[in-house]
């Protein structure tokens, strides 16, 4: 009996204390060190990331890869051969233990979903000047919707001014061909087969990007684009038939309202005579318009208009709410404006892929705006490069533009119009131009 007693007794002891050790030590995947900093570190392992992964473009293609070399995975390059030098030691990628190498992918941080504030540090190695799009995302609803900060390390001379790049991402969407210049684009010099040290800076709406050097930004963001408050954050490397890139020693700390190197800049707005305010239809088949000269009366009777406004720099992103499918891959946009004779405007448009403009029910103009459409260089990036002339009746006239896209491949759904001068005109929400 005695026996007995002290072996139950004994047994409950050591299932007490594997209960008592397993709460203390919670779900091995989720345990991340800290540093005395606030920083947390998360180790480069299946344990610590989420993968996932982007479709091959067929079965001739390669597959997309994440390898951890703690675990002593072997990465390979698109053309499937062993990505890494001769002479790596092993366990390590280029002389780093804990780091990854992600092409075709992306790598969530598990367990973190409410990332909204905050830095973000990294180290990253680039092989050579070759095409790829390798970054990091942050305040990620999943891998179509986050915003996105991303290298491209073929451009690497002065000549490139998007070297380094932010996009807003909707819907697997990139937003690059709208949000395009100095604000989303920079330059940065690279070095290959060399570790490079990043932070990102998160802070409300805006981040800085520091690229090697911690003191000077290599990328002011005032103005990121996507509403979504917190979210996930992965690294990130696009396509699996494109050059991938390697990791090391990620660590985080979240913080409300960082400060910033150039915080108090002030926010740039849509220039004078740009049209902010527009109603908008449902997405219908492009192809209806093809030889649509003029709208008739009975072609309403298709449409239901909703209010839309563009953003606070005067550009109208479609795919913030539609993705371009065949047989819905155009929106009509139309505006009210007021003249107070028969006269002349300038209207300027910007658009992504394609649109045709329209005063009281009759074409006035029709372009080509798609990749490589201007000129063999031309990347499909809308700016106010078009000039509309549009003859204005005195009293009221109604604008409208359509706007297409390319239904399988698109990097933006929108665009942007102004009136080079606006006197003599008025349209809901105008801001006036100086007389020229």
């Amino acid at each position: 009996m005695i026996k007995t007693f002290a072996k139950y007794f004994a047994g409950t002891l050591a299932v007490l204390a594997a209960i008592a050790f397993a709460i203390n030590a919670g779900p091995a995947q989720s345990s991340t060190p800290s540093t005395n900093d606030g920083f947390v570190m998360v180790p480069m392992d299946m344990d610590h990331w989420e993968i996932v992964k982007q479709p091959q473009r067929s079965a001739d293609y390669p597959e997309a890869q994440v390898a951890f070399a703690p675990e002593g995975n072997v990465p390979l390059d698109y053309n499937k051969n062993n990505a890494l030098p001769d002479g790596n030691a092993a366990g390590t990628y280029y002389g780093q233990k804990d780091a990854a190498w992600v092409r075709g992918a992306t790598a969530f941080v598990k367990d973190l979903d409410d990332f909204s504030d905050g830095i973000i540090e990294y180290d990253v190695l680039l092989q050579r000047p070759e095409a790829g799009f390798i970054g990091i995302l942050v305040r990620a609803v999943d891998d179509a919707n986050h915003e996105r900060f991303f290298m491209r390390p073929h451009h690497n001379t002065d000549s490139w001014d998007d070297s380094i790049q932010y996009t807003p991402v909707y819907n697997q969407l990139q937003s690059w061909q709208l949000y395009t210049g100095e604000i989303y684009n920079s330059f940065f010099e690279y070095s290959y087969e060399d570790w490079i040290h990043c932070k990102l800076v998160i802070s409300g709406n805006s981040a800085e990007w520091y690229i090697r050097d911690m003191e000077k930004p290599a990328q002011y963001v005032p103005d990121m684009k996507r509403e979504t408050p917190a979210g996930k954050v992965g690294l990130y490397a696009l396509n699996p038939d494109r050059m991938g890139g390697f990791f090391a020693n990620f660590k985080y700390k979240k913080m409300d309202n960082p400060p910033l190197q150039n915080s108090g800049v002030e926010l740039p707005t849509a220039p004078a005579g740009n049209i902010n305010t527009w109603e908008r239809t449902e997405p219908f088949d492009e192809a209806w318009l093809a030889d649509k000269l003029v709208l008739n009366p009975s072609d309403e009777s298709m449409f239901t208009w909703t209010e839309f406004e563009a953003d606070r720099l005067g550009i109208f992103a479609i795919h913030k709410l539609f993705t371009p499918l065949k047989g819905k891959n155009a929106v009509f946009l139309k505006k009210e404006i007021m003249s107070d004779s028969d006269q002349i405007k300038i209207l300027e448009v910007g658009y992504s892929d394609r649109v045709k403009v329209y005063l009281n029910g009759e074409m006035q103009f029709g372009g080509d705006n798609t990749y490589r459409s201007r000129n063999r260089a031309f990347l499909g990036t809308a700016g106010y490069y078009d000039d509309v002339p549009l003859h204005l009746k005195k009293g009221k006239n109604e604008l409208r533009l359509a706007i297409g896209a390319e239904a399988l491949f698109t990097a933006s759904w929108g665009g942007m119009a102004k009136f080079a001068d606006t006197t003599g005109i008025s349209f809901d929400g105008m801001v006036p131009t100086t007389a020229p």
